[in-house]
């Protein structure tokens, strides 16, 4: 028996029959765009703009920093008008530019092309069959719509990095998925396709190199930036929830967060008390020291095994061989209320270089494969090397494609935190709604601008949260 709780905030749209596949719930709502057919969960946002041939859909939480807005339906109807003065690349870059946690389907002369948000955070899965395109927020429900088993070369490779793990998190490497056939959209990349064509996975950033700023200039702008985009975020949900740890990403958030905040919004933080430790009770209490020290609602949620069965059984539905969390997952579904937005602080490190230190990389599949395994050491893994060589291909991941970026940021932002950190995002939707302040593309290239140094030293954020929490 299904839940509401399965592929909780999920959709589903498709270019083939409109009968409502297996693992669909029937609560889920319909919707038809042109010649596309979707289903969507009671609790998923969806907002859609239509005129002649042309379609702009939003799914999820979408904000416009260029026009302050944050009315989903007016962003939508102003991107027809682009989409007739200017054409589909110009409304791609358009969409790409938007803040929030969102995937966006344009329609433009008979071509469709889906882009995520700026750090692919709203998750995209796709697949075909019999000439039908399947676009799913999960991966079993493009697998269930066609027909994919699990891929035994794949389960067989993931269990063997987990085996010789020695420290951090392993995620699924590159654009590799448990099922045969089944592919990501991949941050800075569309899917494209037209009526009867296979669809095409293509990078559309980056298309111009960053502009030249100084220091101060570049802190200026990402503080602006950052600003707007909380306002705007904050402004689309009577109550927000800060996740907030004793490091700078989050706190930067708060101090955006404080100029805006009402007397309903909370910060919270979780810990696992069954197992402590004194980094972990060291970043717990600098959080609640920070919030109780400026008067702020702070909750503090208790990792524990999960004691709902309904849970893990739609757990377990939703996130078939991709597990990351499910403890967590359990946890702030039990502790947190369904009518929050939580903001979380994932996506600032593509701005100030996760893969800084490691000058010596070099872009190939073998040193993209020494990035993916950090201090663990995976170069035993059969197949490793040929599941990087694949992201190279399917990413067009190369020097010129990236243009001036540094491939190490790029690898990050498009092979990891599209992998790990959006399917984490994914898990937390259980309980409630999540956006990311950072996940705005403007605000991350003022990031990217700032001299190295100040990158590695996290500058902009300090700066912020100075100002703001002393």
């Amino acid at each position: 028996m299904m839940s509401s709780l399965d592929f909780a905030r999920g959709w589903i749209f498709t270019t083939g029959p409109r009968e409502r596949p297996v693992k669909v719930p029937q609560d889920w709502q319909t919707c038809a765009v042109c010649e596309l057919t979707g289903w969507v969960h009671p609790s998923t946002r969806i907002t859609h703009a239509m005129e002649d041939d042309a379609a702009v859909v939003f799914i999820g939480r979408v904000v416009d920093l260029e026009a302050d807005s944050g009315d989903a339906g007016v962003i939508a109807q102003e991107l027809l008008g682009t989409l007739r003065s200017d054409g589909l690349e110009a409304t791609i870059r358009r969409v790409s530019y938007l803040g929030g946690r969102y995937v966006a389907l344009i329609r433009w002369n008979g071509e469709w092309a889906c882009v995520p948000d700026a750090g692919a955070m709203m998750k995209a899965f796709w697949g075909s069959r019999d000439g039908a395109h399947i676009i799913a927020s999960h991966q079993p429900l493009v697998a269930d719509a066609v027909s994919a088993s699990q891929s035994p070369q794949a389960l067989e490779l993931r269990r063997r990095l987990s085996a010789q793990r020695r420290t951090g998190t392993v995620f699924w490497p590159g654009a590799l998925s448990p099922y045969q056939g089944i592919r990501p959209l991949l941050a800075n990349h569309a899917l494209r396709w037209t009526s009867g064509e296979s669809p095409r996975h293509e990078r559309f950033y980056p298309w111009m190199d960053l502009p030249q700023m100084t220091p101060a200039e570049s802190r200026e702008k990402f503080t602006q930036l950052f600003r707007d985009h909380v306002r705007l975020l904050m402004a689309s949900q009577p109550v927000v929830a800060v996740s907030l740890t004793g490091g700078d990403d989050s706190q930067a958030t708060l101090a955006a967060a404080l100029e805006y905040w009402r007397p309903g919004d909370i910060t919270w933080t979780y810990y696992d008390f069954r197992n402590p430790t004194a980094l972990g009770q060291k970043d717990l209490l600098r959080a609640n020291g920070l919030a109780v020290r400026l008067g702020l609602v702070h909750k503090v949620v208790p990792l524990a095994a999960p004691s709902s069965n309904d849970f893990q059984r739609s757990y377990d539905r939703s996130f078939t061989s991709t597990r990351q969390n499910p403890v967590l997952a359990h946890a702030v579904h039990e502790h947190l209320s369904s009518n929050i937005l939580e903001l979380h602080s994932l996506v600032a490190e593509v701005g100030t270089g996760f893969y800084s230190n490691n000058t010596g990389a070099q872009l190939s599949p073998e040193g993209l494969r020494d990035l993916f395994q950090g201090a663990n050491d995976f170069t035993g893994v059969p197949g490793l090397r040929q599941v990087m060589e694949d992201f190279i291909d399917y990413s067009n991941f190369s020097e010129e494609s990236l243009r001036d970026r540094d491939f190490k940021d790029m690898f990050y932002w498009e092979g990891r935190l599209g992998t790990w950190g959006s399917l984490r995002v994914q898990e937390l939707t259980m309980s409630h709604d999540v956006a990311l302040p950072f996940n705005q593309r403007d605000i991350i290239e003022a990031l990217q601008t700032s001299p190295q140094e100040e990158r590695d030293a996290r500058s902009p954020l300090r700066a912020l949260a100075a100002d703001r929490l002393s």
